[in-house]
């Protein structure tokens, strides 16, 4: 890899922390359901936790029988998707239980990165404990930064792609929702296009070269917070290299991007693998008629 100035500062997404409320208070409420997460946040998908559920009255003393019913449920158009339909929340291994003493419910995230709460209701009425947590991958695991910084200006040497004409991201919000990457990978993707340019650039004179091509067109890394990345929107793969930063989408083919942009896949592909990317996972996709290369670090 070439040591070179101008490496792209990267912001760091703020992560939502952990907050736990109360529902509103019920006048006739005897039963209050408490729920705490201790588990750091944001959990990460497809992963097992504990919630801690409790019920007391209205002084705080525990009553005997309480019998609380649990649920989760998801904040719509969060964690990158901006579709909907068949969504769903963490799984849960017991709808209710005498929780007097307290009880351990345990939680198993989906594939997917989005926003959820967990409640636990007194069956007998009162009032709801709620608590909410991120699914994701985030701090303290893996951070994920927004990789835009290089798309606008003279110097620019990315054009950010998406599907046409209004260059969305197959209900994933616009061409900036699906840019976020870790910093090693997002400097390697840097490199690995400069590297490219150097060869390909003969108008550029930022950067010099033989060739004509100033630029690239980047499309899918990681939606914000990570996960799944379903751009069919079906909750399910295709796409899963794009789930925790480390991974790109250069675009070959003149249906994804201007002709003046497109870059040889396997020239490409050379590129990345020479700064670092995975040369088991670094190809020309999707196999078979390929139209872009896939790079991942």
């Amino acid at each position: 890899m070439k040591n070179r100035t101008g490496i792209p500062f990267l912001y760091s997404l703020a992560v939502a922390g952990m907050t736990f409320s109360l529902g509103t208070v019920n006048a006739l409420a005897q039963h209050i359901g408490h729920a705490s997460l201790t588990d750091p946040q944001p959990l990460l998908p497809n992963t097992s936790h504990f919630i801690w559920a409790t019920c007391t009255d209205d002084d705080g003393g525990f009553v005997d029988p309480c019998n609380l019913q649990y649920s989760t449920d998801y904040n719509p158009d969060t964690g990158g998707h901006s579709h909907n339909t068949g969504r769903e929340s963490s799984a849960l291994n017991k709808a209710s239980s005498n929780a007097a003493g307290g009880d351990n419910v345990q939680i198993t995230t989906k594939a997917y990165a989005q926003e959820e709460c967990f409640n636990a209701c007194p069956a007998q009425g009162g009032t709801c404990g709620v608590a909410d947590y991120l699914v994701g991958n985030g701090l303290p695991d893996i951070s994920l930064f927004w990789n835009g910084e290089h798309a606008s200006g003279p110097n620019a040497i990315w054009y950010l792609n998406g599907a046409p004409p209004t260059r969305s991201t197959t209900g994933h919000g616009d061409i900036n929702v699906n840019r976020y990457m870790q910093s090693n990978p997002a400097i390697g993707l840097y490199n690995a296009t400069l590297d490219y340019l150097e060869v390909h650039s003969g108008s550029c004179t930022f950067l010099g070269g033989s060739g004509h091509q100033c630029k690239i067109c980047t499309n899918d890394q990681s939606l914000p917070w990570g996960g799944l990345f379903d751009y069919e929107q079906t909750w399910a793969p295709p796409h899963d290299g794009h789930r925790d930063g480390t991974s790109a989408d250069i675009s070959a083919t003149i249906n994804q991007c201007d002709p003046a942009h497109v870059v040889n896949m396997q020239e490409m592909e050379a590129a990345c693998e020479a700064n670092g990317a995975d040369t088991g996972q670094t190809a020309p996709h999707p196999p078979g008629s390929p139209n872009h290369t896939h790079c991942e670090w």
